[in-house]
């Protein structure tokens, strides 16, 4: 599955629950009609909670930036070729338009483009509540190593340790979406699929209802998850980490 991954600040003159609440009953709609009529598969709209990491312990390496951002918009589409199709439909330019008053510095926005791919899952759990609970988390490569290698050695060796962890923990599903090097970027003309060198992973973190996530952060990682981290990732660039309420609109 592709997926674009947009981070989104609200209109200053908005607060946070009005921002959400007209977020999902305007653009809500206005995706659902888009992906009855393009190649759009999924939309998904994720919310800071009241509730955050404030810090972590220094096994974690060097705390996260903070929450410069309101909201996360997750876009789905079956191939590469169906977001190209789509980014030429001209379509992002009138939910831009359509998003002034609600999103800050619409026109700017900029949506990575990365392959999601389910890391570790068990059954979702059966609940009547709208939203998933959720922790997002971006990561990046070590300096020695490329894309390949970098998502290599998470589906092969790290994977082991998230599906250990999904088993026995407050977590039922991992998602990561591994960077394509590419981003959407808006132009006054329309819409492109441009080069970027942002972040080379994003993690979609889903947790049982009622977990509390912020308790969940203050133990240590285990040992060897630590040590295997290290392999792959780097640690000297601080990641973007929020803890969120995921909405599905399609």
């Amino acid at each position: 599955m592709i997926t674009t991954v947009r981070f989104i600040r609200r209109d200053p003159s908005l607060s946070a629950e009005a921002f959400k609440w007209q977020y999902l009953a305007t653009q809500g709609s206005m995706w659902a009609q888009l992906a009855k009529f393009t190649p759009l598969a999924g939309v998904a709209a994720s919310f800071v909670g009241p509730d955050q990491i404030q810090s972590y312990r220094d096994d974690r390496g060097v705390p996260p930036v903070p929450v410069d951002f309101d909201a996360i918009e997750q876009l789905s589409f079956a191939t590469l070729s169906d977001l190209r199709e789509f980014v030429a439909t001209g379509a992002l330019l009138q939910v831009a338009e359509q998003e002034r008053g609600l999103i800050d510095e619409p026109t700017t926005a900029v949506r990575s483009v990365g392959h999601q791919e389910a890391v570790a899952a068990r059954a979702e759990p059966s609940h009547d509540r709208p939203t998933r609970l959720k922790t997002c988390l971006t990561v990046h490569r070590r300096a020695d190593q490329d894309l390949y290698q970098f998502r290599d050695h998470w589906m092969t060796h790290h994977r082991i340790l998230e599906e250990v962890a999904v088993k026995m923990g407050a977590l039922y599903r991992i998602h990561v979406a591994f960077s394509l090097g590419q981003r959407v970027e808006l132009r006054a003309d329309g819409a492109a699929l441009v080069p970027e060198d942002g972040f080379d992973a994003f993690m979609d973190m889903y947790a049982l209802p009622g977990t509390d996530l912020v308790a969940a952060y203050e133990v240590p990682l285990a040992p060897e998850v630590l040590r295997d981290e290290d392999n792959f990732i780097n640690r000297d660039i601080p990641s973007r980490r929020a803890i969120m309420h995921e909405y599905s609109i399609v």
